[in-house]
C-alpha cells in the first residue's frame, strides 16, 4: 500500500538529499494530510514527508529517520494519538513493513519490541499473503504505490471524495505509556546536538472522533507539555470537520490537506522559520 512503501522511498530519497531540509514524521495523517509542494515552495527547504501507517509505531518511525537529521533541519514530529499508547510499539503492520521493503529496520528493535510483536507473526504473514494477490486494490485508489509523489505524499485528490456514511470514529484504546514520551526528549536533545529545531505538532484529527477521545487527548498534551518538548499549536486547532476527512479520521480531501498544510505554514512562520 502506498503509505507502507513510503518508508523505503523516503530512506532512498533521503540518502542523496543535500542541504536543509524539513523531515516530518508521523503517521498515515501525515501521508494523507501534507502537501508538500506548498511547503517547499514557501520555505525554500527540502521536504521529506515520510508519513507511514500508524502500525509501524512511533517508536520505529523516529528510530528509522533520526540517522538523517543534520545541522539546519526543522524536525516536525506529528504523531497520531494511539501513539502514544502500546501501538508506540507497532503492530503486524511493522512487521509487514520491516519484511517487505525495509529489511535493515529489524536492527532498530529493542528486545521488549521484539518479544511483544512476536505475537503479530500470524496476522503478519496473512496480511503479507493478501498483499501479494494485489487483486483487492482499485489501480485507481489513493493506496496504490503510484499514488505517492517523490516528497512522500500520497496523491490521487479525485479520488479522495468525503465519505458521507460507513465509517465510525475510532476509540484510542488502552492507557497511556510513559515510553513515547521519554523517546520524544531523546529525539529533542538529539536535534539541538546536531544543530537542528524539533516542533512537535498535534494530528489533524475528524471533529467526532476528538469529541469521543477528548479526555486521553488532553493527558496526552498535558504529559507533552510537562515533559518539556517544544509543542507548536493545542489539538483543538487540528480539530478537523468531518467534511474535509475522507475515510478514517486522519485522512483527509483535497480541500483538508490544504486548509491543514496551511495552518502548518502559519504555525512555522510564526515561530520565525
Amino acid at each position: 500500500m502506498s503509505h507502507e512503501v513510503n518508508v523505503s522511498q523516503q530512506i532512498a530519497r533521503l540518502d542523496t538529499l543535500q542541504g536543509p531540509k524539513i523531515l516530518i514524521i508521523g503517521g498515515s495523517g501525515c501521508g494523507f494530510g501534507i502537501c508538500s509542494p506548498m511547503l517547499e515552495t514557501h520555505y525554500g527547504m527540502h521536504i521529506s514527508n515520510t508519513g507511514t501507517h500508524a502500525g509501524l509505531g512511533l517508536r520505529l518511525q523516529v528510530k528509522l529517520f533520526r540517522k538523517y537529521i543534520e545541522e539546519g533541519d526543522v524536525v516536525l514530529v506529528i504523531p497520531e494519538y494511539a501513539q502514544f499508547t502500546k501501538q508506540y510499539l507497532g503492530d503486524e503492520t511493522a512487521l509487514r513493513i520491516l519484511t517487505s521493503t525495509c529489511r535493515e529496520g529489524y536492527k532498530q528493535f529493542s528486545v521488549l519490541q521484539q518479544l511483544y510483536l512476536f505475537a503479530f507473526v500470524p496476522s503478519a504473514f496473512e496480511d503479507a499473503r493478501k498483499a501479494a494477490d494485489g487483486s483487492y486494490l482499485d489501480m485507481n485508489s489513493p493506496y496504490v504505490k503510484k499514488a505517492l509523489n517523490i516528497y512522500g505524499d500520497v496523491e490521487r485528490y479525485e479520488s479522495r471524495q468525503h465519505k458521507e456514511a460507513g465509517w465510525e470514529p475510532q476509540h484510542v484504546e488502552g492507557d497511556i505509556w510513559s515510553s513515547p514520551f521519554r523517546m520524544l526528549k531523546d529525539l529533542k536533545e538529539y536535534c539541538t546536538s546536531k544543530g537542528a529545531q524539533l516542533y512537535i505538532y498535534p494530528p489533524a484529527y475528524r471533529d467526532k472522533a476528538y469529541d469521543l477521545n477528548r479526555e486521553k487527548i488532553d493527558e496526552i498534551w498535558r504529559r507533552l507539555e510537562q515533559s518539556g518538548l517544544p509543542i507548536v499549536s493545542q489539538p483543538d486547532e487540528y480539530m478537523t470537520p468531518d467534511s474535509l476527512c475522507y475515510d478514517t479520521d486522519y485522512h483527509l480531501t483535497y480541500e483538508g490537506v490544504i486548509w491543514r498544510t496551511k495552518k502548518l505554514m502559519n504555525d512555522l512562520d510564526a515561530l520565525g522559520l
